[in-house]
């Protein structure tokens, strides 16, 4: 079970800046109950049967201690696109059921 209390400020988007490769950039924040909590954003093993959705799981790293204050935790993923055979259109997590259009970048 998750602990993010509501997630929020979610983007996603995909650089491509000349002479370097097409990156996708994921970002937003998560309300998180205390102090301390470390966030990562992974591929989920296996993806979805769309090939034009990627979908991340967000791993919670809870805090061995740390202030009891709500606490807005930023949590950021990067990934090459360059070569993939079907562009990311969108961006699911789980388990907080965020779902993200990707927009391009030049």
């Amino acid at each position: 079970m998750s602990d993010v209390r509501k997630s929020f400020d979610f983007t996603a988007y995909i650089s491509r800046q000349p002479g370097g490769a097409p990156i996708l950039h994921v970002h937003g924040t998560c309300e998180m109950p205390m102090a301390g909590y470390r966030l990562v954003l992974q591929p989920l093993v296996p993806q979805g049967t769309n090939p034009t959705i990627l979908i991340l799981q967000l791993i919670e790293q809870k805090p061995e201690s740390g202030a009891e204050v709500v606490t807005n935790t930023p949590v950021a993923y990067t990934q090459s696109v360059d070569g993939l055979e079907y562009p990311i259109l969108e961006v699911h997590i789980t388990p907080i059921n965020t779902k993200i259009r990707v927009h391009e970048v030049r």
